[in-house]
């Protein structure tokens, strides 16, 4: 004859391990998955690290390639870059507006390079404003200004001092 009386114990027991079951496939599921997501994290690591490796590796082939000329022309542009950033916009602005009949007496950086006074000599005041002009013209945002100007005392060409207020706006 067949037993069909309920056993109390073992459903309670039975209920409790596939908790546990359930719980361990879910941790385990979870950790492979965070196993693989970092897998692939690794892999798009390797694969730009060789990415960059085959980059510099093409350029240093270009540098040994080059003729000692090349070489030294590809310097001085990098200094000549590297001198660009670092100098501020002001600076880069009077030297464009500069002309051969300029005497620059002294250049003065205030205000965290954010303004300049320029003393200059000229042979006639229309240079100092043309001079002026081009400073204006070099970038918008700029601002120059002839704050003074005068005759050199003593000097016979009659030459004439000039004072310049360059400021970033």
């Amino acid at each position: 004859m067949a037993d069909f009386a309920r056993r109390a114990g073992l459903n309670g027991a039975c209920l409790v391990a596939g908790l546990l079951l359930l719980v361990v496939v879910g941790l385990t599921a979870w950790r492979e998955w965070s196993v693989l997501a970092l897998r692939r994290e690794v892999a798009s690591m390797e694969d730009s690290l060789a990415q960059r490796r085959l980059q510099q590796e093409r350029e240093q082939r270009r540098r040994l390639a080059q003729s000692p000329e090349e070489r030294e022309i590809e310097a001085l542009l990098s200094r000549q870059r590297a001198e660009d950033r670092l100098r501020p916009a002001i600076l880069r602005a009077v030297e464009k507006a500069w002309s051969p009949r300029v005497a620059m007496l002294g250049l003065k950086l205030e205000s965290g390079g954010k303004s300049a006074r320029v003393e200059m000599l000229v042979a006639s005041l229309k240079e100092a404003f043309a001079f002026v002009q081009r400073l204006n013209a070099a970038q918008p945002g700029f601002y120059a200004v002839v704050e003074r100007h005068g005759l050199r005392p003593g000097d016979p060409n009659q030459a004439t001092v000039v004072s310049i207020l360059v400021e970033v706006r």
